[in-house]
């Protein structure tokens, strides 16, 4: 198709049955019965296609764009195909038709234009995305919101088939990532794993600087105690010494001053008192008390004779 869209050349009657595969698997376009060049077609004067697909709901307008369904023959081109195409696409993939056309050619035609195509999802859970993007921008309704020709779609195809982004899709940065993760999984599982890595020992790390700030924390509160006891004891003990100085004061202390009497002394004998120094030679004998208490008397020396 995208050969003869190249020569300017509309099929428009795009069907399975108009589809013929070979033994090698390389696909032929039948029965272009229908077909016209794009500049013939705009002076043909056709108003419709209906006469030509009476009784042939269930192959013809089945596959029909919505501009062949409104009779717009002015707005019939190679996007008209594009639509064919994707019907049958849907078709391949899904096993059903994207509208109900079962009822009336009425019915059929008025779901051609104005119903939206059942997304692929829906029917199949785990239907490709890329794949449902493709179908869906072959069945847009508007012909300017298609791939403009056979060709675009065929390299989008392409495109999938090479796992690349595709455009049927808006490029976005996390459709872009996921696209070059599934193209590339070794080395995006080698990446993971090393972010993953990172991100456990960045978060180890973190850990632990908490708890040693909260160590550190606690140890600086410990030895703020402690000194504050230790001052305080200071204090007591300082306290403690000034009151135990005020009490001896207040008892007496001794003086370095001779006693009145050193006699008293009990650290000097009697006979001492006696010998001591060249005055004892001179010095009255006196008699020592007895047993009795009282004063001492001096003794008088006798009178000699005459």
């Amino acid at each position: 198709m995208a050969h003869a869209h190249h020569r300017g050349v509309i099929h428009r009657d795009l069907k399975p049955s108009n589809i013929l595969v070979d033994e090698r698997g390389e696909p032929h376009i039948l029965d272009f019965g229908l077909a016209k060049t794009a500049a013939n077609l705009n002076t043909a004067g056709e108003g419709t296609v209906m006469p030509t697909i009476t009784g042939q709901i269930k192959g013809t307008v089945a596959y029909m764009s919505p501009e062949q369904a409104a009779g717009r023959s002015d707005l019939v081109d190679v996007r008209t195909d594009v639509y064919s195409l994707g019907v049958i696409l849907y078709q391949m993939c899904t096993g059903k038709l994207p509208y109900d056309v079962l009822g009336t050619i009425i019915e059929a035609l008025q779901n051609i234009q104005y119903a939206e195509p059942v997304r692929p999802r829906q029917t199949i859970s785990r239907f490709d995305s890329d794949v449902e993007a493709i179908i869906l921008k072959c069945l847009a309704k508007d012909p300017d919101h298609r791939y403009q020709s056979a060709a675009e779609l065929k390299q989008d195809v392409q495109r999938w088939l090479d796992g690349l982004p595709i455009v049927a899709k808006s490029i976005s940065s996390i459709y872009l990532l996921r696209k070059i993760v599934a193209r590339h999984r070794y080395t995006a599982a080698v990446v993971t794993l090393v972010l993953v890595i990172l991100c456990s020992s960045a978060c180890i790390s973190f850990f632990m600087y908490q708890e040693a700030e909260k160590t550190r924390s606690t140890a600086q509160k410990t030895a703020e105690q402690a000194l504050k006891m230790a001052q305080e004891q200071q204090i007591i003990a300082q306290r403690a010494a000034r009151f135990m100085a005020d009490i001896m004061m207040r008892d007496g202390q001794p003086t370095n001053e001779s006693p009145p009497f050193p006699e008293l002394d009990g650290t000097r004998g009697s006979d001492d008192l006696l010998t001591e120094g060249p005055e004892a030679s001179d010095a009255q004998p006196t008699r020592r008390a007895g047993a009795s208490d009282g004063p001492s008397m001096p003794i008088e020396p006798e009178d000699g004779p005459g």
